[in-house]
C-alpha cells in the first residue's frame, strides 16, 4: 500500500512541534519504517519543507538536515522497549535532571537514580534538542596575545599557539601553558554562552564561566603570582609558599592565597562580589581570612553553600531560594538571551538542581509548572506571571 504523502507531512509537523498524540507518534514511526532508508526519508522531509501547507513555516528556524538527523536517532530509540515513567520516582524527567520549583510549590523532578526503584522500572531517556530551541553554552573563548592578536578558542581539535617564544597548547576545551622565563601578558575572555579552562605555567587550574575574563602573565617571576579577573572564575591554585597567588577583582579588592580551591563571582550585574572557599584558606584585602565552607560578600563572612557556588563548573545550575532575577541572570549569560519582564514577578523564588546541557525551552518547561511563564522571541526571553 502506498504511503499518503499528505498524512506523512502532517505527522512530520506534529513530530517536530511536539504536538503529536501517542497514537500519531506510533503511526509516524510506522510510516518512517516503511521508507526504510535515509534517502527516501530525506526526500519526504524536503518535500514537506517546500510544501506551503506543511510546517506552517515554523521552519524559518528549522534545518532540514537536523530534522533528518533527529529522526534517524529517535527512530532507534523508538524501537527500544520503554518502561512507564513514574512521576516523582523516575531517575530522569525528559532527558536530564530537573529539580525546579517556585516557592510554595512542592514538586520535584529528581536527577539522581532512586536506589529504591526496582531496576526493571528504571529507564534512560536520550537527550535531544528541540529544533526550535536555544542551545546551551559550550567551550569557547577568545585569547588575546601580548601583541594584541586574538585567537578563537573552541571545543574542537588540538593545536599549538605561539606568543613570541611562549608555547601554548590548546587541547579542546582547555588551554595549557608550558614553562618559560618569558613574561608577556595574555587575556582569556569567554563570551555569553561560553566557558573555558586554563592551566597556568605554575600548574594552577582555572575555569571561566560565561561572560568572564582573566589577564595573567605567561611566566611568574619575583615574589608573587598575580592575575586580574572579571565575571566568574573558579581557581585551584598550585601551592608555592614562597610566591603567594593574588587575584585582583573588579571592585578593587584583592584575594591572597598560597594554595587553595575557591570561586569568585564578580559579575557587574550581580548585587555584590562574592568569594567562596572550598579548600585551604584565603585572605581578602589583607584583613579577612576565610576558612573552608565560608563566603565573603558585602563586607561580611557567612556560611556558604559550596556545592551551589561551583555548580556551574560541574555542569549544573543549583538554586537555593534564589529570586527570579538571580535565576534569569544565570540563564541569560549561559544561553546568551536578553530577558524581559512583564508583570509583577518580584516575589518568585526557586530552589533545586538542573543540568546545564539542556536546551533552553526544555529547561523552561520545568519552570512552567510554577506560576511563571516564558516566551522566546528571537534572542529575547519574555517572562510573565
Amino acid at each position: 500500500m502506498a504511503i499518503s504523502t499528505t498524512r506523512l507531512h502532517y505527522l512530520l509537523d506534529q513530530y517536530i512541534t511536539g504536538r503529536h498524540t501517542p497514537e500519531e507518534l506510533t503511526e509516524f514511526w510506522g510510516l518512517i519504517d516503511r521508507l526504510e532508508d535515509a534517502d527516501p526519508i530525506k526526500e519526504q522531509i524536503m518535500a514537506w519543507w517546500h510544501d506551503e501547507e506543511g510546517a506552517d513555516k515554523l521552519t524559518a528556524n528549522v534545518d532540514p538536515a537536523r530534522v533528518l538527523e533527529r529522526i534517524l536517532g529517535d527512530r532507534q530509540l523508538a524501537k527500544q522497549p520503554v518502561h512507564r515513567i513514574h512521576f516523582l520516582r523516575m531517575a530522569w524527567f525528559r532527558y536530564a535532571a530537573m529539580i525546579l520549583l517556585a516557592v510554595g510549590v512542592s514538586v520535584y523532578f529528581y536527577y539522581d537514580q532512586d536506589p529504591a526503584l526496582p531496576q526493571q522500572e528504571k529507564a534512560t531517556v536520550q537527550q535531544e534538542i528541540r529544533l526550535d530551541d536555544v542551545a546551551p553554552g559550550f567551550d569557547k573563548a577568545i585569547l588575546t596575545l601580548s601583541n594584541g592578536k586574538q585567537v578563537a578558542l573552541d571545543e574542537t581539535n588540538t593545536t599549538v599557539i605561539s606568543d613570541g617564544g611562549v608555547v601554548i597548547n590548546k587541547d579542546k576545551g582547555e588551554l595549557v601553558y608550558g614553562k618559560t622565563n618569558i613574561v608577556a601578558y595574555n587575556t582569556m575572555t569567554t563570551p555569553r554562552g561560553g566557558q573555558y579552562r586554563l592551566t597556568l605555567p605554575d600548574g594552577t587550574q582555572i575555569w571561566l564561566n560565561a561572560a568572564s575574563s582573566i589577564t595573567y602573565p605567561t611566566a611568574f617571576v619575583g615574589e608573587e603570582r598575580k592575575v586580574e579577573i572579571s565575571g566568574e572564575v573558579y581557581f585551584e591554585v598550585a601551592k608555592n609558599a614562597a610566591m603567594p597567588f593574588k587575584v585582583k577583582l573588579r571592585d578593587g579588592s584583592e584575594i591572597r592565597v598560597l594554595g587553595t580551591h575557591f570561586n569568585v563571582n564578580t559579575y557587574a550585574d550581580e548585587p555584590s562580589v562574592r568569594t567562596t572557599l572550598l579548600e585551604g584558606s584565603v585572605m581578602i584585602n589583607n584583613n579577612v581570612v576565610l576558612q573552608p565552607g565560608q563566603a565573603y560578600s558585602n563586607g561580611k563572612v557567612t556560611e556558604a553553600d559550596t556545592e551551589a557556588a561551583v555548580a556551574w563548573k560541574n555542569g549544573v545550575f543549583i538554586f537555593n531560594k534564589d529570586n527570579l532575577a538571580s535565576v534569569m541572570r544565570q540563564l541569560s549569560r549561559w544561553y546568551d538571551v536578553e530577558v524581559e519582564y512583564q508583570g509583577n514577578l518580584l516575589s518568585r523564588t526557586f530552589s533545586g538542581k538542573i543540568k546545564r546541557d539542556l536546551g533552553l525551552l526544555d529547561l523552561l518547561d520545568g519552570l512552567k509548572s510554577t506560576d511563571v511563564h516564558f516566551k522566546i522571541e528571537g534572542k529575547k526571553l519574555i517572562v510573565t506571571p
